[in-house]
């Protein structure tokens, strides 16, 4: 088992910057580094130069010396006090505009300091219109840009899917077909029953149903992804995840994602997957899995990756068309309709 060498001798000491700044700098000995490195430890407000080898001491030293500019704004920013995080008060958080016709849009504002410049995006899950500003600065810029784009931003409502929750009547998509939800009591858990008329029974009534339906397409879900996972990395001579390295959430942006995780005993990957995959057709759920597995083979989207998908699943740029086309719909299964506020009659205001 490797540890962790200190170096034994004096391993602190002062180097002066350009500018005059005095730096404190501490090196360490690390047999796992593979190279030297620099790195601020903000809690002893002080540079860690970490070497390899006892060795590579003095090359550590004078590898500090020739980035002392560098380590110098390192220290003055640690020194800096933390600034407080801007916060939109209540009445900032929405605002309206109004289109040409009348009709008027809510727009949710979100705080963003990593965003470079104001953007909106329509929320397919709650229906309604999000504006991103990276400061609250740019809040007025924000509702001029909405103003002059309502009516994009209205069509654009007008397409969005309607939500289908999870009731007893009501129907979603099962594998790509539109399927009925119903109440069965004799059913001891969710089953789906093929025939002319496709139906997903379930025990139990309103939460309950709710619950019971989500748990059967999550471990759909899990069953058919896990196959594939398993099929396609077969052809890609890889060795597919561990199982506990393989999650099913609901995601919000992304259908699967595929990482590296830092091991130092073997290379392991974790694969996120949406367990909406299975209300869309199996050929798009293929695609997905085809996706991430080969990540495993190329951790980016070169040619070379793209290659790998096609040996797998050639038809990917028509699935890739069709997932956008559809991806709308699939955000909406399991979602609740918002509530509408009815306005007061007047022989209500009087009561």
């Amino acid at each position: 088992m490797l540890r962790r060498a200190h170096y034994a001798g004096s391993n602190r000491e002062i180097i002066e910057a350009p500018d005059g700044t005095r730096i404190r700098l501490r090196i360490e000995v690390n047999r796992r580094a593979k190279r030297v490195i620099l790195r601020p430890d903000v809690n002893a407000n002080e540079i860690v130069a970490v070497a390899p080898n006892v060795s590579l001491i003095k090359s550590a030293r004078q590898f500090a010396e020739s980035r002392a500019s560098e380590l110098a704004k390192m220290i003055r920013k640690m020194s800096e006090p933390e600034q407080p995080r801007e916060q939109l008060s209540p009445s900032d958080r929405r605002f309206d505009v109004v289109g040409s016709d009348g009709d008027v849009v809510s727009v949710r504002v979100s705080l963003n300091p990593k965003a470079h410049n104001v953007l909106l995006r329509i929320d397919d899950m709650n229906h309604e219109v999000i504006a991103t500003i990276p400061s609250i600065k740019q809040l007025d810029e924000a509702k001029r840009f909405a103003a002059r784009r309502v009516d994009v931003l209205l069509s654009r409502l007008d397409v969005v899917p309607e939500p289908a929750p999870f009731v007893d009547g009501g129907e979603i998509l099962f594998r790509g077909k539109t399927v009925a939800l119903r109440y069965d009591p004799m059913a001891s858990e969710a089953r789906f029953v093929d025939g002319l008329d496709p139906v997903i029974v379930s025990p139990g009534k309103g939460l309950f149903f709710e619950k019971q339906i989500g748990r059967f397409l999550e471990n759909e879900a899990r069953t058919t992804i896990l196959e594939r996972v398993h099929e396609y990395c077969g052809k890609l001579g890889v060795r597919p995840p561990v199982i506990k390295n393989i999650h099913f959430k609901d995601t919000k942006s992304r259908w699967g994602s595929c990482r590296y995780i830092k091991n130092f005993q073997n290379r392991e990957y974790r694969m996120t997957f949406s367990w909406r995959l299975i209300c869309a057709a199996p050929e798009l759920l293929d695609y997905v899995a085809a996706h991430e597995c080969s990540h495993m083979r190329e951790m980016n989207h070169s040619k070379q990756f793209w290659r790998h998908v096609e040996s797998i699943c050639p038809d990917y740029r028509r699935h890739i068309f069709r997932l956008k086309k559809v991806g709308g719909q699939l955000r909406q299964v399991g979602i609740k309709p918002k509530p509408t506020l009815e306005q007061p009659t007047p022989a209500d205001t009087l009561l």
